[in-house]
């Protein structure tokens, strides 16, 4: 069986050497880097499951970077990681395609339950009378 890849990006190392040892440990084949350069050319390489993303990376906006990245790889479900507690941020991540933003600090367990459910090849059904709706 395939594992699923993860890319990383976040521009504190600390905590990518914690979250990419925690993935790989659970399973994932994790990828992690420090900024946003090539980062077009790094998804179309590795096509990863899932995107986790800081939303300040440098200098860099990683949400303005989303946007762009939704027309790149629409597929891949993206998960911010931040530091940016107020709601304006958490909402401007969700309207640009994020699937669910993480407050940092937080605790592992939940993301791997992030990442368990996101990175998953499942699709789920809705079901309104004789229709079905994936959710995917």
């Amino acid at each position: 069986m395939e594992k699923k890849r993860i890319l990383f990006i976040d521009d504190d190392m600390t905590l990518g050497t914690i979250v990419t040892l925690a993935l790989n440990e659970a399973g994932y084949e994790t990828y992690y880097q420090t900024s946003l350069t090539a980062i077009t050319s790094v998804i179309n390489e590795l096509n990863p499951h899932l995107l986790l993303l800081d939303v300040e990376i440098g200098k860099d906006d990683g949400i303005d970077k989303a946007l762009r990245l939704k027309t790149l790889a629409s597929d891949i479900p993206i998960l911010f990681v931040s530091s940016h507690i107020e709601s304006s941020e958490v909402a401007r991540a969700l309207r640009a395609g994020a699937v669910a933003y993480l407050k940092k600090p937080f605790e592992l367990e939940e993301l791997l339950a992030y990442v368990q459910h996101y990175a998953s090849d499942t699709v789920a059904e809705i079901r309104i009378g004789h229709f079905i709706v994936n959710q995917k």
